[in-house]
């Protein structure tokens, strides 16, 4: 939708009561929460500040050591005395990836946006607020038609947004690291809500504790603002027009219970949590957050209904997809609640064999998923006798309870007990070994470069990325070779099913390993090759997600193979 000379995204609630929408200009920051109306667009029920880059609902990342301009640059704040560094104006704040925008009005980056049954995806690229931060003096460039273009951050940032319920949106939230900058934790915004101030929309100047306490916003702050910390019990706030019969609430799955308020009557309201995490070097943090539209009894009793009834969640690491086991299997993974998890069940073919409660220290897990109150104790590990398992494929499942009985099925594969019989036809791929093959990245400005290797040790000047997929380790019928060649001339690997490929600029061929011409059980996995005319790199990817940020990007999406 088309709004004012913006692009706007919408997600209807099922019953299409309710909608609730996003700002492509603005880094897909949420700019409207309220009736579905008639129309399309923005009426005059809308709870969402969307007066400019720096409110509506939206994420934004701190870090007390380069929190000021002045003592950002060389990462001394924690040395300064005063910890201002140029001042405690907000003109001069240091690292601070902004989702919506920065002090100039410019807007964050939306990489990509994915509509999709029930769900609205966007990939962003925040802005440093300040554009001025690594300054090592005071400068202040003021914004204007001369103003040097925005500044793209450090970061990534991903949201999801689904209805839960006719007047409640779920907001899961990723930051990825895109620096080698290890950032410690500090209060962030994950996110901040500025609820409308009357100008559009009614006045939400009510700001309300969970037990309906009105928060006294009378703390003197910088820029003229007022703020106050205060403690919220039942993990929520909310912002209410004066009869507290309308506006909206925002409630933490992980159970925040500290909350900081800022208000000028008249111009803004604002309420977060003080939500407490880092963002280590080449990191990814995450969390769940919820916003609920109407009343103050009624987001009370929603946020006491999604506090009693959310489920636990996590991943089963080991045994991965359609393993070969013998008779004893170690089952590995991590489990999380807003509560406790009472119990982990492991399934075979649908029946109960062993029982496990969480009770390993994962500090990676709750790094990845912080301040959950169990995150002391989150791993899992079980043994399992299969000597009296039939030698053919199981069906393995695991299944968490928490504390207040919720039950979820946290994953399940299909795995082959034994030696695996004969195989005939197609799919007979699965039997063969796979591997995984590592990712590095190379860049500077104006030039990139990927490249693929079976060896986790980079080459000299690349940087580390992880696993990128696996690849089948010996041929069999229906697979062909992923190779990779090289151009010294253009710094470019490229990836391809044919080593005679750009022949001439292009050699060295070094088999990757084996994929499938075709999608099969043992292959189900996607890879397809992305291509940048202008940066002259190529590399390949098993991610949607990344091939449609790609896109985004200038590259081209092109035909692969599947693998493991």
């Amino acid at each position: 939708t088309d709004a004012d000379g913006f692009e706007d995204d919408y997600l209807y609630s099922p019953n299409g009561e309710f909608k609730i929408g996003t700002r492509r200009d603005w880094g897909s920051t949420i700019v409207f929460f309220g009736a579905g109306g008639e129309a399309p667009g923005f009426n005059d029920s809308n709870v969402i500040d969307a007066n400019d880059t720096g409110r509506e609902v939206q994420v934004a990342l701190y870090d007390l050591s380069r929190l000021r301009q002045g003592c950002a640059w060389d990462a001394s704040c924690l040395f300064n005395e005063e910890l201002t560094g140029c001042g405690d104006e907000i003109t001069f704040l240091g690292w601070n990836p902004v989702q919506g925008g920065n002090e100039c009005n410019q807007g964050g980056s939306t990489e990509g946006v994915l509509h999709a049954p029930g769900l609205l995806e966007s990939v962003v690229r925040p802005n440093f607020w300040n554009p001025d931060w690594q300054a090592p003096d005071c400068r202040n460039v003021p914004c204007s038609i001369d103003r040097p273009d925005k500044v793209p951050s450090d970061v990534r940032y991903r949201q999801r947004l689904r209805f839960v319920l006719d007047h409640v949106v779920e907001m899961w939230m990723e930051y990825t690291n895109l620096s080698v900058i290890d950032h410690p934790p500090m209060p962030q915004e994950f996110p901040t809500v500025y609820s409308s101030f009357g100008k559009v929309g009614p006045d939400l100047r009510v700001i309300l504790d969970s037990e309906g306490n009105r928060v006294d916003v009378s703390v003197p702050a910088n820029d003229g603002f007022f703020t106050r910390v205060f403690l919220s019990p039942g993990g929520f706030a909310a912002l209410q027009n004066d009869r507290q019969d309308y506006g909206i609430g925002l409630y933490h799955e992980n159970q925040q219970r500290f909350f900081q308020a800022w208000q000028l009557l008249g111009q803004f309201n604002n309420v977060r949590a003080r939500f407490e995490f880092g963002l280590p070097a080449r990191g990814t943090v995450r969390g769940r957050a919820y916003l609920i539209l109407g009343g103050f009894e009624t987001v009370r009793q929603t946020a006491e209904l999604l506090d009693a009834r959310l489920p636990p969640f996590g991943e089963l690491e080991s045994p991965r997809a359609d393993a070969e086991v013998g008779d004893r299997l170690r089952v590995v993974g991590w489990v999380l609640d807003n509560r406790e998890v009472d119990s982990v069940e492991l399934l075979l073919d649908g029946r109960p064999v062993a029982t496990a409660v969480p009770d390993r220290a994962r500090p990676d897990v709750c790094v990845l998923w912080p301040g959950y109150p169990m995150c002391d104790r989150v791993g899992f590990e079980l043994a399992l006798d299969l000597a009296a398992v039939s030698r053919c494929p199981h069906l393995l499942s695991v299944v968490a309870t928490d504390s207040d009985g919720n039950r979820r099925e946290i994953d399940r594969r299909r795995i082959f007990v034994g030696e695996a019989p004969e195989c005939e036809g197609a799919g007979c791929e699965r039997r063969l070994a796979s591997h995984p093959v590592y990712r590095y990245s190379w860049g500077r400005p104006g030039d990139a470069d990927h490249s693929f290797s079976r060896s986790p040790e980079p080459p000299q000047e690349y940087e580390a990325e992880g696993v990128g997929f696996r690849l089948f380790s010996e041929s069999g019928d229906g697979l062909v070779t992923l190779w990779q060649t090289y151009c010294a001339e253009c710094t470019d690997h490229m990836q391809s099913t044919d080593a005679a490929e750009g022949l001439g600029s292009y050699a060295g061929a070094v088999a990757l390993g084996y994929c499938s011409l075709e999608r099969s059980d043992a292959a189900p996995r996607e890879l397809r090759r992305l291509w940048s005319p202008e940066l002259t790199d190529h590399y390949v990817s098993v991610e949607p997600d990344e091939w449609q940020q790609a896109v985004a990007n200038g590259y081209q999406v092109e035909g692969g193979c599947w693998v493991p």
